[in-house]
This record gives structure tokens, sequence and C-alpha cells, in this order.
């Protein structure tokens, strides 16, 4: 009889270390999600792309958003657009641009918000808006350009690019007000 009692305690104390580890696993997986949720990440998407001509420069506009899917605030803290390009001694470089939040006044009527670094985007929030920069002529003196890239850092000091392909030209004649967010 007591040999049957102890399988019996055998057989329980098996069961329940069982169940507690199965708990404990169960847990140390809800805690690592919520860890991750605490890890700063900034999400943002490219809607839309154009550039101007000035007399002696080009005025790249970029429309996006940025979400902010973990539990903390988070910001924009630098703002560039980063240019790829190949003098024509075929030696390859790359420069950055600031954002200039202050190249508005060549866009026509232009409605919508402009993004300024800082920019605070709070927890499980997005933000939107346009950047703004400006590629001069003789900044590049003729070379050929390969590619660009929206460098965004936030104040984690993480960096996220975006590489936006080919911008469409926007004309001076071309209508932008009443139905663009431009």
């Amino acid at each position: 009889m007591l040999i049957v009692a102890s399988a019996i305690e055998a057989w329980i104390a098996l069961g329940v270390g069982i169940f507690s580890s199965w708990t404990a696993k169960r847990a140390l997986a809800l805690a690592r999600e919520q860890d991750s949720r605490r890890r700063p990440k900034l999400a943002p998407y490219l809607a839309n792309a154009y550039f101007v001509r000035t007399d002696n420069s080009r005025i790249f506009t970029y429309s996006i958003s940025v979400t902010n899917p973990s539990d903390i605030d988070n910001s924009l803290a630098r703002i560039e657009l980063e240019v790829s390009y190949e003098t024509n001694d075929g030696l390859r470089a790359t420069i950055r641009l600031p954002q200039q939040p202050e190249l508005v006044s060549h866009l026509r009527g232009h409605r919508g918000r402009v993004l300024a670094a800082p920019e605070g985007v709070n927890a499980h929030q997005a933000i939107a808006g346009w950047l703004l920069f400006e590629l001069r002529d003789d900044l590049l003196g003729g070379a050929k350009i390969d590619g660009y890239a929206i460098i965004l850092e936030d104040s984690h000091q993480i960096t996220t690019r975006l590489e936006p392909g080919i911008s469409r030209e926007l004309r001076h004649e071309e209508k932008v007000g009443k139905d663009s967010s431009i």
C-alpha cells in the first residue's frame, strides 16, 4: 500500500512539475513580448515623392507617415536626404542634405503639414507630413545621381532608411492646391 501511495505522489509531483514548467514558459513569453513593446521603433511609410525645379536647384518633397507601435514615446531627431552620385571621373560619393521646412514657400498652393525635427511621435500614435530638401545644381557639378534615401533618426539614435526611387517632377503649371495634399 505504501508503494502505491508513493507512486501516486510521484505522478502528482510529475504533473505539478509539468504544469509549473508550462506556466513558467508562458510567463517568459509574455515578459519577452512586453519587453519588445518597450523597445523604441518607428515605422515610416512613403506616400508620395515629387520634385520642383527652381533656377539653380531641385526641391524634393516627400509625403510620409511615421507610426510608433511601441509602448514608449519617441521622436524624429534628425531628418536627411542622402544623395548617391558618380562624378565625371568615375568616383562614387554620397552627400546628406538637411531637411528644410522653410522651402515650403517654393511650392505654390501647398496644403498640409510640414514635418521638422525634432518631431514627437507618442506611443501607439502616428504623424504625417511633408519633408522638404534642396539639392543645389552647383553641389554635384554635373555628376550623375545614382539614388536617393531618406534618413530618419529617432531620439534613441536608431536610424531608418526609406528609398523613394524616382520622384515625379511637379511643374509650376500644374494645379497644386484644391485636389492635392502637397
